[in-house]
Parts: structure tokens; C-alpha cells; sequence
């Protein structure tokens, strides 16, 4: 697919492998195909990491970028956990399948999937009060910068907080032919008034998110589940009044932690044709 990346920042998936089966964490289940990228910055405070699979024989067909989401719960008692890897992971589940047939980076977000040594070093803002910030955001693009894509356009994807994220990213970047974003809470201050939580930092003011997304002219998909209790219906439908026509869609009966991988397949296969269809 001509992407050129930089080998400084790429460890082969073998030696993932091996570092999971001694002290690391559990790692994506993906094969060798894989390679590993990180970016790592102030002083280790913010280590962030992704892997790519790059199909040849997709040249000239959009990089699908797969963001992660928040990652593990916090206790019923309002701490936060102190390692943020997500137990199901279900973007890293959502990226293995999609990968088949495609080029695809998955992304996971600021210091998930490392080991205890390096965990201890990163700061816990990053999956908290400031995981929707400026550092997250500048770490998750860089990775994407690491690989260059030469005269390719991307897709990006969000599981929940990471569809927040990959909507940033598509608004900044000048490369996104698409945007899906899957039971994520694009009206972040309407979430934390609904779960009760202290607000959280953002790129952008309240209601500037979904305000830039109406005026895009990339392609948008926004997956929402009728019986997410994470992302409630109710929050759903007043930030559909304000995202472009036909770009939303419920997903009957669907919860938060559901299995998405159909209805995100359906979605990805016909926005690549309309990609398609364009150039």
C-alpha cells in the first residue's frame, strides 16, 4: 500500500509475543502481520502505543484507523483503576476483524498494554480528568504520522471515549475521507452531567464538537445503542438534533459492551464504497 515507516519506533509482534508470555500485560491477540509502533512522551508520563497491518493488495484504498476506548472501569467507589488496559477491549476486537482484507492501525489509547514498570511511570490524568485532552490527542496523531501514508486518505473509528478522539482527529487532520464513531458520548458535557462526574478536559468549548462536525464534508456514521446504559438514548437523540441528516443510527436492543463488530462492518463496507465512488 506504499506506507513508509519509521523503524525507530517499531518493534516486530514476535517480540510482543515474547513480552507478554514473561511480565507484560495481555497484548492484541494479532498475528505477525502486526508490527508495533509507540510514542512516548514527557518523560515517559505519556506512552502510547499502536499496531499496524498493512494489506498490499488495498493500494489505493483508504488506512482504517481504530481508536480504543477509555478502558478499564472505575470502582463502584469512584476510584479510578490503576492500569487503564480494558479487560474485553473491544476496539482491539473490533481491529483484529476488520484487519482481514484491509490496512489498518489500531490505536490504543495513553498507557494501556504496558507493563507494571511502565504504567508506574505514566500519569494518571491521561485516562482520567484529561483523556480527552491536548497530550492524548497529539500522541494518538503522531502515531498515525509515524506511518506515511503517501496520497492515501484514512477512516477512522472510536469505541466509546474513543470515538470523542477520533472525531478530533478528523477535524485536524486533512487526510480523513470517513468517521464512524460507536456508542461514543459526543456531547461530553451532557454526559457528565447525566453520570454525575466532574467535567473533563476537551480540545474544544461545550458544544463546539458537534458544532464542527455539522459544517465537515467528510463522510460520518454515528452508532448509538438503544439500551446503552454508558451512553444513554435520551443524551443520543438530543446530539443527533445536532450532527448532519443521516448520519446517526440506533441499533435496536444494543448496549454499551455488545458485540458492534456486525453492525461496524456494515457500516465501514458501505462508507468505503461511497469512498470509492468519489475518486
Amino acid at each position: 500500500m506504499g506506507f513508509d515507516v519509521d523503524l525507530r519506533h517499531v518493534t516486530t509482534m514476535a517480540c510482543l509475543v515474547f513480552a507478554a508470555c514473561t511480565q507484560g500485560p495481555r497484548l492484541p491477540p494479532w498475528d505477525s502481520d502486526f508490527i508495533r509502533l509507540e510514542e512516548t512522551r514527557a518523560n515517559l508520563a505519556l506512552i502510547t502505543q499502536g499496531w499496524l497491518k498493512a494489506s498490499p493488495s488495498m493500494a489505493g484504498h483508504p488506512l482504517v484507523v481504530v481508536i480504543e476506548g477509555d478502558g478499564a472501569a472505575w470502582g463502584r467507589d469512584g476510584t479510578p483503576p490503576s492500569d487503564p488496559t480494558p479487560r474485553s477491549g473491544t476496539g482491539a476486537r473490533l481491529a483484529a476483524a476488520l484487519a482481514q482484507g484491509r490496512s489498518l492501525l489500531y490505536l490504543a489509547r495513553p498507557c494501556q498494554y504496558l507493563s507494571v514498570e511502565q504504567t508506574a511511570h505514566c500519569s494518571i490524568h491521561h485516562w482520567t480528568d484529561q483523556r480527552f485532552g491536548r497530550e492524548p490527542l497529539t500522541a494518538l496523531n503522531n502515531l498515525i504520522n509515524q506511518v506515511q501514508i503517501k496520497d492515501h486518505q484514512i477512516i477512522l473509528i472510536g469505541f466509546s471515549g474513543g470515538g470523542i478522539l477520533a472525531a478530533e482527529l478528523a477535524l485536524k487532520r486533512r487526510d480523513v475521507a470517513g468517521l464512524i464513531t460507536v456508542a461514543a458520548p459526543l456531547d461530553l458535557k451532557a454526559w457528565t452531567e447525566v453520570h454525575q462526574i466532574s467535567s473533563l478536559e476537551t480540545i474544544r468549548p461545550d458544544g463546539e464538537l458537534l458544532a464542527a462536525l455539522a459544517m465537515t464534508d467528510f463522510f460520518q456514521c454515528h452508532l448509538f445503542g438503544t439500551n446503552d446504559q454508558v451512553v444513554p438514548i435520551n443524551m443520543t437523540l438530543r446530539t443527533a438534533r445536532q450532527l448532519p441528516p443521516d448520519t446517526v443510527r440506533w441499533v435496536d436492543g444494543q448496549e454499551h459492551d455488545d458485540d458492534w463488530l456486525p453492525i461496524v462492518t456494515s457500516a465501514l463496507a458501505s462508507m468505503e464504497k461511497k469512498i470509492v465512488a468519489t475518486h
